[in-house]
């Protein structure tokens, strides 16, 4: 890893309508992503979007010993269209994707399928591709959700 975050936490934060990609994470060694809002109900400038997204872009790219955890995601329930996920998780062409946990979160708005499905009006709460020691327990997801915006 030559370029990377490491060491890094995204904490306590309110993110409104960003419409995809709030939180990114590309390449870095113990990340950390908790206690945030992501209030997608009102977003409209993504055709598709995830709202936490950690998955390499490059051969050269690695994720390792990453925590989501304690974060509070709303999304849109008025345009399935848009294919939004709450949390993707995704290996590139290695097993460049190491050491995730997923836990405590709360995701609303949901309509959940088993294995997502492509050009699907269906959304996908959590989605792990290619993981190595990945971990996904105790989040709360819901079809339900107040309308509005994020207190």
């Amino acid at each position: 890893m030559e370029e990377h975050a490491e060491n890094s936490v995204i904490e306590d934060c309110m993110f409104i309508g960003v419409g995809t990609q709030a939180a990114d994470i590309l390449n870095g060694l113990n990340i950390a992503i908790r206690n945030n809002v992501f209030d997608q109900r009102n977003a409209t400038n993504s055709a598709a979007y995830t709202v936490i997204d950690a998955e390499p872009n490059l051969d050269t790219d690695s994720l390792e010993n990453i925590t989501i955890e304690g974060n509070t995601i709303y999304l849109p329930q008025d345009d399935f269209s848009r294919t939004p996920y709450g949390i993707v998780v995704q290996a590139g062409p290695t097993d460049s994707v190491k050491n995730v946990v997923v836990r405590n979160n709360t995701i609303l708005g949901t309509q959940i399928l088993p294995t997502p499905v492509a050009a699907s009006p269906w959304v996908s709460a959590i989605l792990f591709v290619g993981v190595v020691e990945g971990q996904i327990y105790d989040n709360h997801l819901s079809s339900e959700q107040p309308r509005g915006t994020a207190p």
